[in-house]
């Protein structure tokens, strides 16, 4: 754990126990900017996300980096999201783990399939962050520590700031040549 991470100490209203422990996400999607904006999301809890940007480097990163939750689209170039889905379902070492699912792909069929395959939760893009931070304490034990704890992020996307501010995110444009938000 990096020595700037602060430690969390949670309350589990769940099982009544008290804990320091971080839970390990893995994020994966080939949009960095999608997992930039989780993980931002998320800093306010006790969590890691760590990104693979296909199912092949996901299936590497749960071996090595064991996540307690996987969130993972389903369309993805070099092994997309069913592929590892279907290979995290098939091992008895990683049945266990919790996968979500977010896509923006509007066929419900592929949808069912996809919980049929072993997905806890199929979510849409774009997801609100209550929808997936539910779907998340569903399987971790995550406080919320309240709105006037939230941070406010500033990710540069290119010529765009994309701000994060309590529950509103939008698009600004960045006239200081990328170098400041706005």
């Amino acid at each position: 754990m990096p020595a700037s991470r602060k430690k969390h100490t949670n309350y589990s209203r769940r099982t009544g126990r008290v804990s320091n422990r971080i839970h390990r996400i893995l994020c994966v999607d080939d949009d960095e900017d999608l997992t930039r904006i989780i993980k931002a999301r998320l800093q306010r809890f006790p969590v890691e996300v760590i990104r693979a940007s296909n199912g092949r480097e996901a299936l590497q990163l749960v071996k090595s980096q064991r996540p307690a939750v996987v969130i993972t689209d389903l369309q993805m170039h070099r092994g997309d999201g069913e592929y590892l889905l279907r290979k995290l379902k098939s091992r008895a070492s990683t049945k266990a783990i919790p996968v979500l699912v977010i896509s923006g792909i509007a066929d419900q069929r592929r949808k069912a399939q996809a919980q049929m395959m072993g997905a806890s939760s199929v979510l849409c893009k774009p997801v609100r962050f209550e929808v997936l931070l539910d779907a998340l304490s569903q399987h971790l034990d995550l406080e919320n520590p309240g709105d006037e704890d939230e941070p406010k992020a500033h990710i540069r996307l290119k010529n765009k700031v994309l701000r994060i501010d309590g529950n509103h995110q939008r698009m600004e444009p960045n006239f200081n040549g990328g170098l400041e938000p706005q």
